[in-house]
């Protein structure tokens, strides 16, 4: 039993439970490619290449084929878990909702973990403009506009559609730009990053993320992506249960979910160094 039950054992009443400050998590839904309802432990996403431009027919003559590059990426499922007991007696010594509260939080955690699995995969882009070897700055709105010259310049780029989670550090930086301030809020509002709705700026959904993956050099990456590159694939969605265990008289709650994530195509993801 988790000796972290006495901290609300009742000595002075007070109604409303304390919920450590935590992303809820679910970010990155909506801002990929997923699949549901996966059965087994693998699956794959096709891709096919991109088609050279359409060429004449002479009169009576064939059709000329362009023999388009077709491939698959697989993306392996894995089982996550967490959970937590809760004492029938230690229950009779609280005056909080403890089921309900715990439930919460292990839900949250595990959508927390269903971002980081997405976000691993889109920091393993090897896109040739990938700027790993200095940290970037937003002094200026020269990094925005360079992103979008090299996603447009690669085919890459689907307005409306273009997703950036920056370090909290960049978007200090980015409300420092007056065009930045400015810009209009993108995409879907009821999408908010961390209680912050999206900037559209320069083609590009801008928000802030605080557990964005690290480089080697201990800096955090800001990425910037087409949602059509990476992929998400559910065997079990976040699921919550509550179950009574009587030889140990106590609640289990627990949480579970069965997902993996995978980059499709690295030409629509770039991956850049901020001084966090």
């Amino acid at each position: 039993m988790t000796g972290e039950i006495t901290k609300h054992f009742t000595e002075d009443f007070n109604e409303e439970l304390f919920v450590a400050f935590q992303n809820a998590g679910g970010v990155m839904r909506g801002r990929s490619r997923r699949k549901t309802g996966i059965v087994g432990y693998r699956t794959h996403f096709p891709k096919i290449g991109l088609a050279a431009t359409a060429q004449q027919k002479t009169r009576n003559g064939k059709v000329p084929l362009q023999d388009i590059a077709r491939d698959r990426v697989f993306c392996d499922l894995v089982d996550y878990y967490g959970g937590d007991m809760i004492d029938d007696l230690d229950e009779l010594k609280t005056n909080v909702e403890e089921k309900g509260a715990i439930q919460n939080a292990i839900v949250m955690s595990l959508m927390r973990s269903e971002d980081d699995i997405a976000l691993a995969a889109l920091a393993a882009t090897t896109n040739a403009n990938n700027s790993l070897g200095a940290n970037d700055s937003f002094s200026s709105d020269a990094v925005p506009r360079l992103l979008l010259q090299q996603f447009g310049a690669a085919e890459a780029f689907q307005g409306g559609n273009m997703h950036a989670l920056v370090t909290w550090a960049s978007w200090a930086d980015l409300l420092a730009l007056n065009t930045f301030v400015n810009s209009q809020v993108g995409g879907d509002t009821r999408m908010t990053v961390e209680g912050v709705n999206p900037k559209r700026f320069y083609g590009f959904d801008y928000a802030p993320f605080s557990r964005l993956p690290l480089h080697s050099s201990g800096a955090r990456l800001n990425l910037f992506w087409n949602p059509k590159c990476l992929g998400t694939a559910v065997g079990k969605e976040v699921t919550p249960e509550t179950a009574w265990l009587s030889e140990y008289s106590a609640h289990l709650i627990t949480g579970k979910m069965s997902q993996g994530a995978v980059l499709i195509e690295s030409i629509g993801a770039i991956a850049r160094r901020y001084a966090s």
